[in-house]
């Protein structure tokens, strides 16, 4: 195609109510999305206090991707585990 000819394409477009109802659509949509971001972040947010009432502040962490961290250190491993009060 060149120029003349493209210009004389004609693209069909829906109506303007149309647009109008996939508009809102994709608003509620995105709603959804911002609102179960923000329940996956309490619920980390509550694993993570479960976490440090069990294993204490220096235990297990949750990482970016609710990936647990575990300490690495064997030794901090076992005084994690043997402080924790589900371990007894």
């Amino acid at each position: 195609f060149n120029r003349e000819e493209l210009r004389m394409v004609k693209i069909p477009l829906p109506t303007l109510a149309t647009q109008q109802a996939i508009v809102a659509e994709i608003e509620a949509e995105q709603a959804l999305v911002v609102a179960n971001r923000e329940l996956i972040t309490r619920f980390e947010q509550k694993i993570q206090a479960t976490l440090a009432r069990i294993w204490g502040e220096d235990g297990a962490k949750i990482a970016p991707g609710n990936i647990v961290v575990l300490p690495e250190e064997p030794e901090e491993l076992a005084r994690v585990a043997e402080e924790s009060p589900s371990y007894q």
